[in-house]
């Protein structure tokens, strides 16, 4: 039988709605032919169900409502893999945070030639910071049921909007040359779904198929609980080449207890305010632990309204972080296009301004750095670049590990009680792993993973006969 994972937040799940994801070697013939005997069951003598949305591009699977009785016999399928609750999603809704960066206008690092898709809810994009280099795609998957309808989107709560000009908005904006793609799967109260965000990430996957762009960047201002299916669909789409951000989640709490934040290979942004303190906004303010990677502004971000073409708004929270950070990624991948996400990940940590310590018990895991942009706007220099991963506690074992494209250069264990001994460390198929011992109450495991730049090797051909010299061979990888 196979694994059903509730939602770790009871309150936001969606009561009857499950997404049923398929074993890896099911194909999607397979999959479809799964799906049509679980239709006929439905509307035969069996447990009622219904098939809402088929998955066949970051992820293989399908999104059904159907009764417990009828989850039991879903689950017992061969084919299946694990069976997930589905559950909302929600926005984490000269400014001050753009006096830091360099905004090279109107040549290379302005973001322009890179595609940004935002998934979102609305966006005015006829506002004058936007310019009209908005694109709405056709695609939307939005709660049943909202007011207004998508036709009404304009009209509809401005988090879109605010949040695209900060990306690319022409005085607001960090890369002004970009242009945005919105995604609507929010709706006018910034709510969604899990499974409309899947249905998102995977329009998205299919139009980079189609058109690939010369670099792409995925903009995720918005979280939930935590949720396998969606991070295993973030992850498809970074393994594709985009550079994914997403908001840590403005719930003061720990990012890893919430998706998409807690997937490793996206870019998770916590939000600081002018004074580069961690924002707070009444009893919530930013997440922070070890699934943050860095943070950025987030604090009374002054960005375009929806009210009027020319009206503007301050607004604060971990989606206007994630924003700036998708914008810096723009504009590295405007000088730098064959920048990897981990490439641009290592130089926005790089150039990073340096925070006071976290404080409180996640603050030992926490990175204390806001990300930056180098002095030019371009990407970094062919140096070591480098950073620290760090495992969750635990009293027995614990992993931690790079990304693809990274290199483990060191791997040390970290008792936060201060045992001297009882803990040991070992590398294992690539990771790092720390096992508790006697005295430790929790070890944690860090790994050293850098980004090793490419050498070049010169040759030079021997003399020819007569003494004359031979010209130096072009440079090669190696």
């Amino acid at each position: 039988t196979a694994e059903i994972l509730k939602c770790n937040k009871p309150a936001w799940r969606l009561p009857g709605q499950y997404l049923v994801l398929m074993r890896p070697d099911v194909s999607e013939s397979e999959m479809l032919e799964s799906v049509k005997r679980l239709r006929a069951t439905g509307g035969g003598r069996g447990p009622p169900l219904e098939v809402l949305q088929i998955y066949t591009r970051a992820l293989r699977g399908f999104l059904v409502r159907m009764r417990r009785d009828a989850l039991r016999l879903v689950a017992r399928l061969p084919q299946v893999l694990y069976v997930e609750e589905d559950s909302s999603v929600f926005a984490q809704a000269g400014p001050w945070s753009l006096r830091r960066l360099p905004r090279p206008r109107g040549r290379p690092g302005d973001g322009a030639a890179v595609e940004v898709y935002l998934m979102d809810g609305s966006v005015l994009s006829s506002h004058r910071e936007l310019g009209g280099r908005v694109l709405v795609t056709d695609f939307h998957s939005v709660p049943v049921g909202e007011a207004g309808g998508h036709r009404e989107a304009s009209r509809c709560k401005g988090h879109g909007t605010h949040v695209a000009a900060v990306v690319m908005g022409s005085d607001t904006g960090v890369a002004p040359g970009a242009r945005v793609n919105l995604v609507r799967v929010l709706d006018c109260r910034g709510k969604g779904t899990v499974s409309g965000a899947l249905a998102g990430v995977e329009y998205i996957r299919a139009a980079l198929r189609a058109h690939p762009p010369g670099a792409a960047v995925v903009l995720l201002p918005f979280t939930g609980a935590f949720s396998r299916s969606l991070n295993a669909a973030c992850r498809d789409l970074v393994n594709t080449g985009a550079v994914v951000v997403a908001a840590a989640g403005n719930y003061r709490d720990d990012a890893c207890l919430y998706s998409p934040a807690s997937e490793p290979e996206v870019i998770t942004v916590g939000a600081v305010n002018s004074a580069d303190q961690l924002v707070s906004q009444g009893p919530g303010g930013t997440n922070v632990g070890r699934c943050v990677d860095v943070f950025a502004p987030g604090g009374d971000i002054v960005s375009a309204s929806s009210d009027c073409d020319t009206c503007f708004a301050s607004g604060s929270g971990t989606s206007q972080a994630a924003a700036h950070a998708a914008g810096m990624a723009a504009v590295l991948l405007s000088s730098s296009p064959s920048l990897t996400p981990v490439q641009v990940l290592q130089t926005l940590l790089r150039y990073s301004v340096s925070l006071p310590s976290v404080s409180g018990r996640r603050g030992l895991v926490t990175p204390s750095l806001v990300a930056a942009l180098p002095p030019d706007g371009g990407g970094a220099a062919e140096e070591l670049l480098c950073r620290s991963v760090w495992s969750e506690r635990s009293r027995v074992r614990t992993v931690s590990q790079c990304r693809p494209g990274e290199e483990m250069m060191s791997c040390s264990s970290h008792a936060p009680d201060g045992a001297p001994a009882g803990h040991t460390t070992a590398v294992v198929q690539g990771q790092c792993v720390a096992y508790g011992g006697l005295g430790v109450t929790g070890v944690h495991a860090v790994a050293r993973c850098c980004v090793v730049p490419r050498l070049q090797c010169w040759g030079r051909a021997r003399p020819r006969r007569g003494g004359a010299c031979a010209e130096p061979q072009p440079p090669t990888a190696c």
